[in-house]
C-alpha cells in the first residue's frame, strides 16, 4: 500500500524555469485524495517550497535542510529541528576563514553551511571528518560547493516515517541530487531523474524522465492507475 511519496524539490519536482507543469500537479492532486502523503525533501529551506503551495495546496510535509528541518504544512508548525551546534559552527569557520560561508537558517538558527571551494582544494573537507557532521558535495558554476549539516537526507526522512508510523515498504521516492544519495540505501524504490549525476544513476535500479520532460508525473501516473 502506497502511504507516501517524497521527490525533492530542485532539479527534480520543478523544472529549469522553476516551475511545475499543471498535468503533474493533478496527478499529485489524485495521489492525494487516495489518501497518500506527498512530502517534499529539499537542501534549501521551507520557504522557497511554501511559495508554490500558496495558490493550489498539494504538499502535506516539507523535509529541509538536507533532513535537518521538518514542517508539518496543515499544521503550519514544525516537528523537527536539527541546527548545527555553535560550537560546530565555530570550528567550522576556523577551518574555513579564507572562504566564503553561506548559511542558511530557520528561526534564526543554522541548520547548513555551504562552502565554495575549487577542484584542487578538495583534500580540506578531511578537516571536518572529526565534527560529527554531514557532508557532501556538488558542483557549482564549474568549480564545487560543500555543503555542511547535522544530519543526512534520510536521517530527516526517517524520523517522519517513524513518526507517522509508515515503512519503507509503503513509500516511493523520486530524487535528482547527489547529496540524497542515502535514500537509495535506504528506500528501495527511489527512481532518479535523468538529469541527475551520473554517480546517482549509477546507483539506482529505478529511473524517470528528466525533471524538464515530468519525470516525477511519469512515476506518479503508474501509481495512480
Amino acid at each position: 500500500m502506497l502511504r507516501m511519496v517524497i521527490t525533492s524539490f530542485y532539479n527534480t519536482l520543478i523544472d529549469n524555469e522553476d516551475a511545475i507543469s499543471m498535468s503533474t500537479m493533478l496527478e499529485i492532486d489524485k495521489l492525494r485524495k487516495n489518501n497518500t502523503l506527498f512530502t517534499i525533501c529539499t537542501n534549501r529551506d521551507k520557504d522557497e517550497v511554501l511559495y508554490y503551495n500558496k495558490d493550489y495546496p498539494f504538499i502535506d510535509y516539507i523535509i529541509s535542510m538536507n533532513g535537518n528541518y521538518i514542517y508539518d504544512v496543515k499544521k503550519n508548525t514544525s516537528i523537527y529541528k536539527k541546527a548545527l551546534k555553535k560550537s560546530t559552527i565555530k570550528k567550522i569557520k576556523k577551518i574555513f576563514q579564507n572562504y566564503e560561508l553561506k548559511y542558511y537558517k530557520e528561526e534564526n538558527e543554522i541548520y547548513k553551511i555551504e562552502i565554495p571551494i575549487k577542484k584542487k582544494e578538495i583534500s580540506i573537507i578531511n578537516e571536518i571528518s572529526n565534527l560529527e557532521v554531514s557532508s557532501s558535495i556538488f558542483k557549482y558554476n564549474n568549480n564545487l560547493c560543500i555543503e555542511i549539516t547535522s544530519l543526512n537526507t534520510y536521517e530527516g526522512i526517517k524520523y517522519l516515517l517513524k513518526k507517522l508510523k509508515i515503512t519503507t515498504n509503503d513509500v516511493i521516492s523520486i530524487i535528482g541530487n547527489l547529496s540524497e544519495k542515502e535514500i537509495i540505501n535506504n528506500i528501495d524504490k527511489t527512481y532518479v531523474v535523468s538529469n541527475a549525476n551520473k554517480e546517482l544513476k549509477s546507483i539506482s535500479n529505478y529511473k524517470t524522465k528528466s525533471n524538464n520532460l515530468k519525470g516525477v508525473e511519469q512515476v506518479l501516473i503508474k501509481y495512480n492507475k
